[in-house]
């Protein structure tokens, strides 16, 4: 059971997702990602890092639009709920370090005579922000006036942003020519 606990607004970087989640006994869609919101300079230097669920049309169009770098701003409420779950893992290529895995649907490089599936009881209470509406950065900029565009966008940036392209673009083309040759 979930409950409502206030109302938030944020924006950030989505920095892990969306990721598709099955919700119990139902056909509506649900997206999950992670934001992580820019401190200010009484944080001392502290990340704020919430995981962000959408449902429906929102938990859709997150799900074909959303990817990691992107900026977003997420209006919605705080929930905080009891998980008990069991959740599986598998070493990523022999090594220590764990991923995350579906044992109905395991990866092509599992391996069932040497690889080994750990499994963790995970129980506690949750807390992640629902999303009511989440606007991507072009919808953003759109909303923008002249005045906030024209102070976002300085000329003296907008002139870093092409030199920054301008070399993007030269190491690109350098790049794809080194593989011609090749």
């Amino acid at each position: 059971m979930s409950r409502v606990d206030n109302f938030v607004h944020i924006s950030g970087k989505v920095i892990k997702g969306p990721k598709p989640l099955k919700q119990n006994g139902t056909d509506i869609p649900k997206a999950r990602f992670q934001v992580e919101i820019r401190p200010r300079k009484n944080d001392n230097g502290l990340t704020f890092k919430p995981f962000v669920v959408s449902y429906g049309k929102q938990a859709e169009k997150d799900l074909k639009n959303l990817k990691p770098g992107d900026y977003v701003e997420v209006s919605g409420r705080i929930i905080t709920h009891f998980i008990d779950e069991t959740r599986f893992f598998m070493r990523k290529d022999g090594s220590s370090t764990l991923i995350e895995v579906d044992p109905e649907n395991l990866p092509s490089n599992f391996n069932e005579d040497t690889d080994e599936l750990f499994d963790f009881q995970d129980q506690g209470l949750k807390t992640e922000i629902q999303a009511d509406d989440v606007k991507y950065w072009h919808d953003i900029i759109a909303e923008l006036t002249d005045e906030e565009l024209s102070k976002a966008f300085s000329p003296k940036m907008l002139m870093k942003v092409l030199e920054i392209r301008e070399k993007n673009a030269k190491e690109e083309q350098k790049r794809k020519e080194e593989e011609q040759k090749n």
